[in-house]
């Protein structure tokens, strides 16, 4: 099942907010659409069905994984902070970027 518009809603108000708390200079967007997405960056390594979330850091694309919509708000919104800590951070190792997420919000 594909996001709602209320789900969309939802993303880009905790989008926003996360911008915020984080400080950050570039506005990412997310896109629900992996073709789209593919077509800024070339094709992951990664299998999109065992991934909910990828972003290019370069330019705030983030893509959240369809099958969020059926899984507990709160992996949705550690997803959400994930991406945008890889865009403020692409430096940082993906332990370091997961290890923060997880203690902004934890997801067991």
């Amino acid at each position: 099942m594909a996001f709602t518009d209320e789900d969309k809603e939802w993303h880009n108000s905790i989008l926003i907010m996360i911008t915020k708390m984080l400080n950050m200079k570039m506005k990412p967007v997310i896109v629900y659409n992996r073709e789209l997405f593919d077509s800024y960056e070339p094709k992951s390594i990664f299998n999109v069905n065992e991934i909910w979330g990828e972003c290019i850091d370069d330019t705030g694309l983030i893509w959240l994984n369809g099958g969020l919509h059926n899984k507990p708000k709160t992996l949705t919104l550690n997803t959400i902070i994930h991406e945008c800590l890889h865009i403020k951070n692409p430096d940082w190792s993906e332990d370091r970027v997961r290890d923060t997420a997880d203690n902004i919000i934890p997801i067991q």
